[in-house]
């Protein structure tokens, strides 16, 4: 007989703990002004919400340990609550991923696939084909939880790593753009000034073409040259 439930205490112990870090993050996201994209606000909610759900699943589990004699019924109850929470999250869980039409990575997939073989595993178990529920069971399933969440936490990490190569390649370019603006009015200013300066002759020869019209001048009005 089962007489032992510190994992389970555990687990609750660690998704109260990551469910209040994902919290924290999406406050502060917003505290400081940084929109979350679709596909960020979709990972907090899942953070958020599986860890809720399993949470209370944990608490269910812990408190009919303590009040239930028959600890075979408190595992199958836990099986049960497991099956319907899977069943009915995932397929919900997916259809807001193709709304927003975000791209499913390789990780997700894998996710995905796994909760798949833990409903058919669930299923089994509750039916009590092969092997009855028992505490085994029940922690294998929240195993199961905790590394789907550690998986779509390194995803939801690899798109804020995205998101700031994105920021930085945006803020270059601004600059880029800044400095060039900034280089524009200088090499018109410039321009004008040159066009504005007069030139300075550099010899006597530039004086020559200005003494032959002046000579003309003066030999047409019956003046003496100035020579």
């Amino acid at each position: 007989m089962d007489t032992n439930i510190d994992f389970i205490v555990a687990y609750a112990n660690i998704t109260i703990a990551y469910v209040a870090f994902m919290a924290i993050i999406a406050t502060l996201c917003n505290s400081f002004g940084e929109r979350l994209s679709d596909l960020q606000y979709l990972l907090v909610r899942f953070f958020v919400e599986v860890g809720l759900i399993h949470l209370m699943q944990s608490l269910i589990i812990i408190a009919l340990f303590y009040v239930l004699e028959n600890k075979s019924l408190v595992w199958a109850i836990g099986t049960y609550c497991a099956l319907l929470t899977v069943a009915g999250y995932l397929p919900y869980y997916i259809a807001r991923r193709i709304r927003i039409r975000a791209t499913i990575p390789a990780g997700s997939k894998f996710v995905i696939c796994g909760y798949a073989i833990i409903i058919c595993l669930l299923t089994i178990t509750a039916l009590e084909i092969w092997w009855a529920p028992s505490l085994l069971t029940v922690s294998l399933y929240f195993l199961w939880v905790t590394l789907g969440n550690f998986l779509v936490f390194i995803i939801f990490l690899g798109s804020f790593l995205q998101l700031g190569d994105t920021t930085s390649e945006s803020v270059d370019q601004h600059d880029k753009r800044e400095n060039l603006d900034s280089e524009e009015p200088n090499g018109r200013a410039q321009t004008l000034k040159e066009m504005l300066t007069p030139q300075q002759p550099n010899s006597d020869a530039d004086y020559r073409p200005l003494f032959s019209l002046t000579q003309q001048s003066l030999q047409r009005s019956g003046l003496p040259d100035i020579n």
